[in-house]
């Protein structure tokens, strides 16, 4: 068995009637070694077993695996050494091995002569010494056994001293080096730069702005077909100088602002590699906007063609005729010199939506104005918004080119997460954990954005758990500490597993992202407001839309004597409703008597069942 590298400072034997108790020390502290060998003989593994700090008995390698499992981060399997030397067995006799070998006999020169037998039987020696005897009734003899004894040590000595002096001042390294031991191959892994570690801001850090919306790829997986239509179209038309339009629609996070990215990027090398000035980049998120038609100024702005109080004083009109100017400059004639192409990007079409639909119908008439210098890409969410807000593109000969984005499917959010995550020198995520998120967000909506919301909101939860572990002082960091005198290696504590985003991380991330507000609303209210919203969807089954506040009342207080609960007096009731009223769970009308006033459920019943299923008192009661 090789060397588990467990470095004993002390051993304090005792000795009681059933065998030999050893104190051990190191990472084992807290251990006990009982020994119960026969007399006269050297312990065997079936001879030896270790006691645990609590007392239980461990006497094979099956048990210690049994417990470890059940009691992790107690120790490690490998400091565990079922060999034991001589000078610790309960009859004091040396192994074989000890007697006759130099490194036994220079184990401990005081008690040499006290751990030799006086009598040793002849045929078990000649046997050991493999014949070398002169006849059957001598012993043989060991020739200059103790020069042999001092040759090996300083031997040993040297080759020791060479190692240290080849590894300069890393003694921690040629320790583990000599000691051969994969337990510490390990720990040092463990201790790298590189090793997870939720504890420190700097990883928690990385690992967040690898997951932010903020964090550009250097590719979008995922969407290749889609990706290479729109980059087709925007190269062909920077470098043949062509204007035109599309339209790029689909669900929310699925790709397409991303895509926009990567165009800016790749816009100026285009343009580089075809001898031609970079184009105008002009992009507008159209939720920033308090009017459709600013559009125009704010575009004007973007291309420093007006100043601030110039586009104070115009109206937008004046703004619409000032880009039209722009963007098609008749005193170039067509294959004359190079045009400044413009590059508009629109986000969020869909907030220019206006009743005669006139800022759309001005913005994709813009590719076609003769010497027009435009590219636009529009981006909605809405995937027929030209055929249903925009009927005359076809007959005005504007009507663009529709790329639609599909919603993320699981394995490629799963791939997409996996990406993000590489750039992280360490693990972070459990693969399970990474799937779970994958298919729940996959189901509910394929929106990318939510998927990395979910893993960062994982992430907070596992920090708040480290630190408040960190707080009660139950997390240990693995270190080494290494003897400058002896070149020993010993560990400050044991080496636990590290934390990474589990399944139950993931699924209260899950749960915070998709609950609904409704629910939790409904979730945290005082009981007797929880029984009247019961007493309501049981009333409201009926096929009745509303009741009065008399009936309402009549059915919690049906509902109270049912369940054996002391119910509310009536202006209790009535407060009651009104407060319920105010979170906008009921609708109270008005009356001049209270039990006359009109109540109605503005909440869906299914969302009630839903919040107070978890409870088997409203559970059997709504069934």
């Amino acid at each position: 068995m090789a060397s588990t590298g467990v470095v004993l400072a002390s051993a304090d034997l005792v000795g009681p009637t059933d065998g030999v108790f050893e104190e051990l020390t190191g990472p084992l502290k807290g251990w006990k070694r009982k020994l119960s060998g026969k007399k006269g003989g050297t312990p065997r593994k079936k001879d030896m077993a270790f006691v645990s700090p609590d007392g239980e008995e461990i006497s094979n390698k099956w048990q210690l695996d049994k417990y470890l499992k059940s009691h992790p981060g107690v120790a490690v399997a490998s400091d565990f050494e079922w060999v034991v030397s001589a000078a610790a067995t309960p009859s004091g006799t040396p192994r074989r091995s000890a007697r006759l070998t130099p490194k036994g006999r220079s184990f401990t020169e005081d008690t040499d002569e006290e751990m030799q037998p006086k009598e040793r039987p002849l045929k078990r020696a000649r046997r050991c010494l493999n014949g070398i005897g002169k006849k059957d009734g001598e012993l043989p003899e060991m020739v200059n056994a103790s020069t042999q004894d001092d040759e090996e040590i300083a031997n040993g000595k040297k080759l020791s001293k060479i190692k240290e002096e080849q590894n300069g001042n890393d003694m921690e390294k040629a320790t583990l080096l000599r000691s051969g031991s994969d337990s510490y191959n390990l720990q040092l892994n463990s201790i790298n730069s590189s090793s997870w570690d939720p504890a420190e801001s700097s990883h928690i850090l990385a690992v967040k702005k690898a997951l932010h919306l903020s964090a550009i790829p250097s590719s979008v997986l995922c969407r290749d077909v889609e990706q290479a239509k729109v980059i087709e179209f925007c190269k062909s038309s920077i470098v043949q100088q062509v204007p035109g339009s599309i339209y790029v629609c689909g669900c929310p996070g699925t790709g397409k602002s991303l895509t926009m990215e990567q165009v800016k990027l790749l816009s100026v090398s285009w343009a580089a590699e075809a001898n031609l000035s970079p184009p105008d980049i002009v992009s507008v998120n159209c939720t920033t906007l308090t009017d459709p038609r600013n559009i125009y100024q704010k575009v004007l702005q973007s291309l420093k063609q007006k100043e601030a109080s110039d586009d104070v004083v115009k109206s937008w009109s004046l703004c619409l005729k000032e880009l039209r100017q722009r963007v098609c400059d008749t005193s170039r004639k067509s294959g004359g010199s190079p045009r400044h192409m413009l590059l508009l990007i629109v986000d969020e079409m869909d907030y220019l939506i206006t009743r005669n639909q006139e800022v759309l119908y001005d913005l994709f008439q813009l590719p076609t104005y003769p010497n027009s210098c435009c590219i636009l890409i529009g981006i909605a969410n809405a995937i027929d918004l030209t055929d249903r807000f925009l009927p005359k593109l076809r007959s005005l000969n504007c009507r663009p080119d529709v790329i639609t984005y599909p919603a993320y499917t699981k394995d490629q959010i799963s791939t997409v997460l996996t990406q993000r995550l590489k750039g992280v020198p360490f693990t972070v995520f459990q693969t399970a954990s990474v799937e779970l998120c994958a298919r729940k967000v996959a189901a509910a909506s394929g929106d990318m954005r939510k998927a990395l919301h979910v893993c960062r909101s994982a992430l907070d939860i596992l920090e708040t758990e480290v630190r408040a572990e960190l707080d009660k002082g139950g997390i240990d960091t693995p270190s080494l500490n290494v003897s400058e005198s002896s070149g020993s290696v010993q560990r400050s504590s044991s080496i636990k597993p590290p934390h990474l985003v589990r399944i139950d991380h993931m699924a209260k991330a899950l749960a915070r992202t998709f609950r609904s507000p409704v629910v939790e609303t409904i979730q945290n209210l005082p009981q007797h407001q929880q029984m009247v919203l019961c007493s309501a969807v049981r009333l409201f089954r009926r096929a009745k839309k509303d009741a009065t506040l008399g009936e309402l009342n009549k059915a919690y207080l049906d509902f109270c004597k049912s369940s054996s609960i002391p119910a509310l007096a009536g202006s209790e009731f009535s407060s009651i409703c009104r407060v319920l009223s105010d979170q906008a769970l009921l609708k109270l009308g008005e009356s001049r008597e209270d039990r006359l006033r009109r109540v109605t459920l503005q909440v869906n019943q299914d969302d009630v069942v839903f919040a107070l299923q978890g409870v088997r008192f409203f559970r059997n009661s709504l069934s």
